[in-house]
């Protein structure tokens, strides 16, 4: 398929799932509600931790909020976009559904990633967005075109670390018949990200940033757009979000050479 195929593809799957959307109409406005309960929450603790200090490894408050907003907008793209789709591989597996997949003309990580579309979540980006701009406004920050496109790339760079670590964890579901205890493990650490770069030291921040490259996700946007981050930060961070997708990828054909279908 070509590159307009695909994208008309997708268009379709954005259609289907407006549609299933407007079925369920409550069950969009939950999952935007609940998200934003979570939001607040975050919001209020580092309210809180804000009241009797000014800074936190030498972030301000609204530095730390930006990084909240940043991780926000970050989560509810891959959430929309891949999550609901990546977690089902273990059951497609275990079924044999993944026959479906495999069986049609279109590139088999692609369809699995994208097939459905989670409305409630991009709905949510918007608030992200929001939170990213307040905190703008409050820093004052003077944004340059760079600075604001290196933002941009890197929230994208983010998104696709994300992907390219829970894919993996799921493609293990060729061989381990219920992997899906490891999204438990996902959800853990990303936990890592969420949290100012600076508070880690030593080689546990390297091991963040070099190897388990968690800190890459959230902070190194933040950094980019109102703090310091270097030209090679940059490349190394562009380098293994690319990295990390090549790998998953190629994790993935590997687990369907080894993959017994239904009709087998």
């Amino acid at each position: 398929m070509t590159l307009t195929q695909y994208i008309k593809l997708y268009g379709q799957f954005m259609k289907n799932g407006i549609i299933r959307e407007m079925m369920f109409r409550w069950n969009f406005i939950i999952r935007i509600t609940t998200e934003l309960f979570w939001l607040a929450a975050s919001l209020l603790f580092w309210q809180i931790m804000f009241i009797s200090i000014h800074h936190i490894a030498g972030w301000s408050k609204y530095e730390v909020y930006l990084l909240v907003g940043t991780g926000h907008l970050i989560h509810q793209a891959f959430e929309g976009i891949f999550f609901n789709n990546i977690v089902q591989i273990p059951e497609n597996i275990r079924t044999g559904n993944l026959d479906f997949y495999l069986t049609k003309p279109v590139h088999s990580q692609f369809l699995v990633s994208t097939r459905y579309i989670d409305l409630g979540a991009i709905a949510n980006i918007l608030v992200g967005f929001g939170i990213v701009g307040y905190s703008l406004w409050h820093l004052n920050a003077s944004l340059t075109l760079f600075r604001t496109i290196a933002y941009l790339v890197l929230c994208v760079n983010g998104i696709l670390l994300y992907y390219s670590i829970l894919f993996t964890l799921m493609t293990i579901s060729f061989w381990i018949v219920r992997a899906d205890g490891v999204i438990g493990v996902y959800f853990n650490v990303i936990n890592f990200s969420r949290q100012p770069a600076d508070i880690y030291k030593g080689l546990f921040k390297f091991f963040l940033i070099f190897v388990f490259p968690m800190l890459v996700t959230l902070n190194f946007p933040v950094q980019a757009l109102v703090k310091s981050l270097s030209l090679p930060y940059m490349a190394w961070a562009l380098f293994v979000g690319t990295l990390s997708f090549w790998l998953s990828s190629k994790f993935w054909h590997f687990g369907i050479r080894h993959y017994s279908s239904a009709s087998s």
